[in-house]
Parts: structure tokens; C-alpha cells; sequence
């Protein structure tokens, strides 16, 4: 059995994914001391400040952060049962890479958790993430690689069918939300678009927010707030890999039911088809 489906398994059975009983938490919330530590890293970004502060790093950041990606782990997997859940793959590295930058600080002043599903390039398909740093944290959704073939398809699913995206890209739970995110500058937007679907037409990559406050962060409540907003995700969660282009690995009879569902995402078959061919 692949391991995202014993994980699914255990998290819908007595015990979740880490052997804890249902409704068990290990999460109580962040510290103070997390935002002290991302402060004063920003102010030390050195070697020999993280060498020495480790310890801090490991009580304050990284201990609370697998936690906290633990006990969400059910919740994520109630979205797509073949996310990526487990802590060593979905916990951020706090080094940067310094290859390609021309900052050559060695860590970052934040974290995150990036829960993609399992098979996935996570640098360039759409996941779920949560985020904390100096001023705060984010929980939501997004796509960072400028797949142009992704939203390219985007963008024909809203052409072929506006009224069905319209009710997933700007549904009532999309307001919990902060859509952003970089755009083609020079993309012409179709006359007579909805006004909430415009936004979404000409993106390159985009990300969907909701920001959370230092407190907010500390309280042991935050798990089951996350679980709730990321529930308020599943249908455009759902609606982008319903879209997504086909993979060169993907069966084409497996990609053709998948692209013939689309009826859930507000598309017939024939206009889901239509939405993995890229538009001229």
C-alpha cells in the first residue's frame, strides 16, 4: 500500500497519523519567544548567532512547527487523501539557497509548512500552505511556479464556462480570503468578464491569504481554525487539479475522465477537455 494511503487510513480511523487519539493534540500554540527568535535573527543573520541560538531555534520554531503540522495533518488529508503530510517533507528549511541570489544571508526570518500532493513538484503546483514569521503567519492556497500551461487552463475554464467558475473562484468562502499574486501585464482581458473573475483571468502565480496575528498564532485553538478555513479551500482546491494540464506521465484514458468530471468544477466534458490545450 503506497504510504499516503496508510496515512489517509490511519487519520480516519481511532488514531491519527502519529498514533494519537482522535481529537488528541500535541499543538498549544506558539510562543513568544518564536517571534523574538525570528526578530533577532533578522538583526543576527549569521552562522555564528544560529550556531549559538539553536537550541532556541529548535524549542521555539521547529518543535512547535511539526507539532502543528502533525495535528493539522487529518485536516489536510480530508482535502486530497494523497497530500504529502509527513513533517520531514512538508517543514521548510530555514537555510536559503544562496546560488542564484545576490543576498547572501544565510537563513530566513520565517517558516512555513507546504502540504502538496504526493508525486508532486512543489515548486510548481497548486498546495496548501501555513506560514509564520517576525509580524505574524498565513494560512491558504497558491501556485508560485508560473505554470503557464496551469493558467492557461485557468483561463480557458473561465472563458468556456464564467458562470461555473464564477461560483468556485468567488464563492462565499473565497471572501475569508486575500487574493494575490503576479500578473501578465499585457494579457487582454475578455470585454463583459465578471468583475471578480477579471482578477483571477491574467495570472502568472497567485496565492489565496488569510493572516493571522501574533496572538492568534499562540493560542492552541489555531488547529482547529486552520482545519476550518483550509475546509473553505477544497473546492477550488479541487476545481484546479480538475483543469490542471495533462502530465506527460498521466494514461490519457486516466486523463480524460479526470478532465470528463470536471461537471463538479462547473464544466461539461467537452469544456473541460478544452481547458488543457493552451491558448494561442
Amino acid at each position: 500500500m503506497p504510504l499516503y494511503k496508510g496515512l489517509a487510513k490511519r487519520a480516519a480511523g481511532r488514531y491519527n497519523i502519529m498514533g494519537k487519539r482522535r481529537g488528541e493534540t500535541m499543538f498549544s500554540g506558539f510562543e513568544r519567544g518564536t517571534f523574538e527568535f525570528f526578530m533577532a535573527l533578522g538583526f543576527n543573520n549569521n552562522r555564528e548567532f544560529f550556531h549559538d541560538s539553536h537550541d532556541w531555534y529548535e524549542k521555539s520554531v521547529r518543535a512547535p512547527l511539526r507539532e502543528l503540522c502533525m495535528d493539522i495533518a487529518p485536516a489536510v488529508l480530508e482535502i486530497d487523501r494523497d497530500m504529502e503530510v509527513r513533517p520531514a517533507r512538508v517543514i521548510s528549511h530555514i537555510n536559503r539557497d544562496l546560488r542564484y541570489s545576490r543576498d547572501k544571508s544565510p537563513y530566513r526570518d520565517y517558516m512555513w509548512l507546504g502540504f502538496h500532493r504526493g508525486g508532486w513538484d512543489k515548486s510548481d503546483c497548486f498546495h496548501l500552505y501555513f506560514d509564520i514569521g517576525v509580524q505574524g503567519g498565513n494560512v491558504g492556497a497558491g501556485m508560485y511556479g508560473d505554470d503557464r500551461a496551469w493558467t492557461d487552463a485557468l483561463r480557458r475554464a473561465i472563458l468556456l464556462d464564467p458562470d461555473g467558475a464564477r461560483r468556485v473562484l468567488c464563492s462565499q468562502q473565497m471572501g475569508e480570503f486575500e487574493l494575490s499574486g503576479s500578473y501578465y501585464k499585457r494579457m487582454n482581458i475578455p470585454d463583459g468578464l465578471d468583475e471578480g473573475l477579471k482578477r483571477w483571468y491574467p495570472l502568472k502565480s497567485f496565492s489565496l491569504n488569510h493572516a493571522y496575528t501574533q496572538d492568534e498564532l499562540m493560542s492552541a485553538e489555531l488547529v482547529q481554525d486552520m482545519a476550518k478555513r483550509l475546509g473553505l479551500l477544497k473546492d477550488v482546491y479541487d476545481f484546479m487539479y480538475r483543469i490542471r494540464p495533462v502530465r506527460e506521465e498521466e494514461p490519457v484514458e486516466d486523463a480524460f475522465h479526470r478532465i470528463a468530471g470536471a461537471g463538479a468544477a462547473g464544466l461539461n466534458g467537452a469544456q473541460g477537455l478544452e481547458c488543457v490545450s493552451k491558448i494561442p
